[in-house]
């Protein structure tokens, strides 16, 4: 079921007053719960929307997945998660072990340049960035690019997943909170499914800590200390596929990680 607008005005109202009567946190939810309220992502695709994007990206690409891929998918794709900024998305890899790390992370970069290069996002058309840009020291080669998890890990094939853009903004570092749940080429199939997550105010920029990136340029670091992010750059009106240091604490960028 889906609510008016003001639903999450209400709900908020609600959760004050509720709150002010010395109700619990879990009382609230109990009764949010019981009336039927969720707080949805206001940026909810359909699974047919998204497969279709799959579509033009596997086709523009040239990656070799079948009309099968497509029908398990749906067949197989989980309900959108309730959660203002949490995402039904997909885990498209290519190729297997380092090669394969490289390719997906390049795969992923050329379709999200694309995607944002193209200004035709139809369903929020007020969105007209000049596009996307990647710094020259964001490389994905041998001795420069790895999965936390291990390249070893990598492996061809695509799956559903769920995560949270917003998850870890408040934190010691990255380097505290990364781990097995965080996304590394997750991020970037976001950046070109869902191309208005970079343009919204709630996810100024966000970290791919699931990756470990090597920048030679900056010496004085360890090898190792950094991650790529993806960062809308308001002065050039446009997005960012960067890099930012893994000890950094700015809640200006969160550490998204699965569900």
């Amino acid at each position: 079921m889906r609510y008016p607008k003001s639903v999450p005005f209400i709900f908020t109202l609600l959760f004050f007053v509720l709150t002010i009567l010395g109700c619990t946190t879990q009382a609230v939810r109990d009764i949010s719960a019981s009336l039927g309220f969720k707080k949805q992502s206001k940026w909810a695709y359909s699974v047919e929307e998204q497969i279709a994007a799959f579509r033009q990206a596997n086709e523009h690409g040239g990656w070799g997945f079948t009309e099968a891929d497509f029908q398990r998918l749906i067949e197989t794709a989980p309900e959108w998660p309730d959660g203002w900024m949490k995402f039904r998305s997909l885990r498209i890899r290519l190729g297997e072990g380092p090669e394969g790390v490289a390719w997906t992370f390049e795969a992923h970069i050329h379709e999200a340049q694309r995607v944002h290069n193209e200004r035709s996002y139809s369903r929020y058309p007020v969105m007209n960035g000049s596009g996307l840009w990647r710094s020259r020291e964001l490389r994905s080669g041998r001795g420069y690019l790895r999965l936390l998890s291990g390249n070893e890990s990598h492996h061809s094939g695509v799956e559903w997943i769920i995560f949270d853009a917003k998850a870890n903004r408040q934190r010691a570092s990255v380097r505290a909170v990364r781990g097995p749940r965080s996304l590394a080429d997750e991020l970037l199939v976001a950046v070109w499914m869902f191309p208005e997550i970079v343009w919204s105010t709630e996810t100024p920029g966000l970290y791919a800590a699931g990756y470990e990136l090597n920048v030679p340029e900056f010496r004085d670091k360890d090898p190792w200390a950094f991650a790529p992010t993806v960062v809308r750059c308001h002065r050039d009106d446009a997005v960012s596929v960067s890099y930012w240091p893994i000890d950094s604490q700015s809640s200006y960028l969160s550490v998204p990680e699965l569900e």
